[in-house]
């Protein structure tokens, strides 16, 4: 792998449940940490499955990061939030580590 393709900052976000002004809990993204992805596009296929509309995106990162990724936390990425669906680590040359990410309304 060429980590110079790992050339688009991502932020990896837990969920959480702050207080606003009138006592209300809302649901908030805090940030965990940030790391250089490589952002891969939708085949022609996956494209045309989603008629035009994608909402479902694979990012590439480097296995070795400051925090554990988990299934539960949430990649900003440009303008829009990712929900962590599915990770494949590499375990043969623990390289990478591969998520699937759905877009969602935050």
């Amino acid at each position: 792998m060429e980590f110079g393709q790992l050339n688009t900052r991502i932020t990896f976000n837990k969920k959480a449940q702050k207080k606003d002004s009138n006592g209300e809990l809302k649901d908030v993204l805090v940030p965990s940490f940030s790391c250089w992805a490589e952002v891969r596009r939708a085949s022609a296929k996956e494209f045309k499955e989603a008629e035009g509309r994608s909402t479902k995106i694979t990012f590439a990162v480097r296995e070795q990061q400051s925090k554990k990724i988990e299934t539960n936390m949430v990649i900003t990425f440009g303008s829009g939030n990712f929900e962590v669906k599915e990770t494949l680590p590499d375990y043969k040359y623990k390289e990478l580590f591969l998520i699937k990410g759905e877009l969602f309304e935050w």
